[in-house]
Parts: structure tokens; C-alpha cells; sequence
């Protein structure tokens, strides 16, 4: 059994504050790479105007992201708003309530990954969330 990953191009998005060149990219995992390994979800590269947005409850898995130009404001929680700036990373635990959009015209890439399965533990999700910080 393979422990590949592969990419298939999804889609072309047109959301509210999305513009044309954005693109998403979803993984394909073997069962072994879910089960053992930490495993990539999904990754894009967003180009948006200040109007993009979003606001989850919960959604399985971590979150990186790397502003190239603008910047864009994160939360988790209750928490605040923190900004990233062009040049930064932010790593977000999905899992909390995240809340993040462009404060600008703004290029990212990020990525949503996810731990195997037989890696999850309360214990991590909570190290993840207590250490959130925009680097």
C-alpha cells in the first residue's frame, strides 16, 4: 500500500472578496498517510480584496497561513484580533472557533492539515491552541 499523497486542482472560487486567480488544490491521502502521518487537507493561494471573510465554528483540522502581500487579521475564539502582515505565518487551531479576512487587498497561501488519526489527542489540540501566535 502506497503512503502517497495526491493533488487534484478543485476548483476556481468566486466567493464574496475572492478575486479570479485564486485556486484550491484538495489531498488525496492513502489510508496509511491518514492513519499515521500528519496529512495535508486542502492548500490554495487566495487573492482577495478587504471584503473576504470567515467565520467557523469548528472545521477538523489546523491552518497555516502565509501572507505574500497586504495583510490579514486572525482570531480564535473569543480571543482578539491579531494582524499578519505581508512576510508572516499564522497557525490556527481550527478546531476553536476560528475567525480571519483580509484587512486590505491581500495574496496568502494557506493550508489546512491535520494530525493521523491515531495522533489526535485533546492534549495536542489544546498545545496548539494555547501556543497560537502570528509569527
Amino acid at each position: 500500500m502506497s503512503i502517497g499523497t495526491a493533488f487534484h486542482q478543485s476548483m476556481k472560487l468566486n466567493g464574496k472578496g475572492m478575486l479570479e486567480a485564486s485556486d484550491i488544490f484538495v489531498c488525496n491521502s492513502s489510508m496509511i498517510r491518514k492513519e499515521y502521518f500528519y496529512q495535508l487537507l486542502c492548500t490554495g493561494h487566495y487573492y482577495c480584496t478587504y471584503s473576504y471573510a470567515v467565520r467557523r465554528n469548528s472545521l477538523d483540522s489546523f491552518l497555516v497561513m502565509f501572507v505574500v502581500s497586504g495583510s490579514l487579521y486572525v482570531s480564535q475564539g473569543d480571543g482578539p484580533r491579531l494582524p499578519v502582515s505581508a512576510g508572516q505565518i499564522a497557525i490556527l487551531n481550527c478546531y476553536e472557533r476560528p475567525s480571519y479576512g483580509a484587512r486590505e487587498k491581500t495574496e496568502f497561501y494557506w493550508a489546512h492539515f491535520f494530525p493521523g488519526t491515531r495522533r489526535v489527542t485533546d492534549s495536542f489540540r489544546r498545545r496548539i491552541t494555547l501556543n497560537f501566535r502570528v509569527l
